[in-house]
């Protein structure tokens, strides 16, 4: 994970490097607060897009829920509530336990996904069996097959499953 990151951030320097010759500019930062930028910028721009993509499927889910007249949930308390992903324990966790956790809670909406676009499909809403085949099934299957295959390096430590965890699997 460590050498995947350091690897992509070395976009970071080439670009850095550009814009120094762009702008006929030596570059006088020491090597490892360029490696540090580098690094940042890759961390950085990854959460951007990461955030932009969860952003972007809860407003199109709010947005089909309305159109059909229901009513959407937006405080965190209330989907705290609704939710059948666990909340993780108080404290610190080991990071193979919280990748465990990550794998599972994409797991519990792949599920939730393949029922719920069964269940429009059913009812001949296409609308709604398109924004979950599309956008949510699709985006949590990638994330599944993403964490099982490039974290197979770090050995997974099974989080205990809950009975809404067990349901789904």
């Amino acid at each position: 994970l460590l050498l995947a990151a350091w690897s992509g951030s070395n976009i970071f320097g080439t670009l850095m490097g550009a814009l120094n010759t762009a702008y006929d500019v030596e570059e006088a930062r020491p090597w490892i607060k360029q490696q540090l930028i580098r690094l940042g910028v890759f961390v950085g721009g990854g959460l951007v897009m990461v955030a932009s993509t969860v952003v972007f499927l809860m407003d199109s889910i709010a947005e089909r829920i309305q159109l059909l007249g229901g009513v959407s949930i937006a405080m965190a308390a209330d989907v705290a509530e609704t939710t059948q992903i666990e909340r993780p324990p108080r404290g610190r966790e080991e990071v193979p336990v919280q990748l465990s956790r990550l794998l599972d809670a994409h797991q519990v909406i792949v599920g939730e996904s393949r029922k719920l676009a069964r269940l429009a499909s059913t009812l001949g809403d296409d609308g709604t069996n398109d924004l979950v085949v599309s956008e949510v099934l699709r985006t949590n299957e990638l994330q599944v097959w993403f964490l099982s295959e490039h974290l197979v390096e770090v050995p997974l430590v099974r989080a205990k499953k809950t009975s809404a965890a067990a349901d789904v699997a």
